[in-house]
């Protein structure tokens, strides 16, 4: 016969905990957490700047990723929060799962499409609010009135 299917263990982490090494913050970050602003990171040896807007819970991001080498690359993602947890997709199969440790810091992991393991980062806040970043305010212009209004 068929084997049976492996029960999780009882103390298994949530299927949608993806960065395990995150601490867990000392207390539930309220769902009203603001991320945006400007943000930066280290992931694999190359420097990620990353521009947020938000709407309610709903997000949007330019994450610009400058390569050892100089070249850079452009992402920009759409997500949500969810009691301080951040999700946000690229169209090309880039996810970022994490969550808001604080005011001004973001741990998390990277799932790249056909790449084989997440990467974990943790993003830290260079200012808060309104960006001056050409690129990344005319997507927010264009996408941030698309966007739903936010659950009440």
């Amino acid at each position: 016969g068929e084997p049976a299917a492996a029960e999780p263990a009882p103390n298994a982490a949530p299927a949608e905990e993806t960065a395990p090494s995150c601490p867990v913050p000392p207390q539930a970050q309220p769902e009203a957490v603001d991320i945006s602003g400007a943000w930066e990171a280290r992931t694999l040896g190359s420097a990620v700047e990353i521009f947020v807007a938000q709407k309610g819970v709903y997000i949007l991001s330019v994450a610009y990723v400058t390569q050892q080498n100089g070249k850079i690359s452009v992402y920009h993602m759409s997500g949500f929060l969810d009691n301080g947890k951040v999700h946000a997709v690229h169209g090309d199969g880039l996810v970022f799962d994490g969550r808001a440790l604080g005011p001004d810091s973001i741990c998390g992991a990277l799932a790249i499409k056909n790449y084989p393991i997440k990467i974990e980062t943790t993003a830290t806040r260079r200012a808060q609010g309104r960006l001056r970043d050409e690129q990344a305010d005319a997507f927010f212009r264009d996408m941030l009135p698309k966007l739903p209004d936010p659950p009440q």
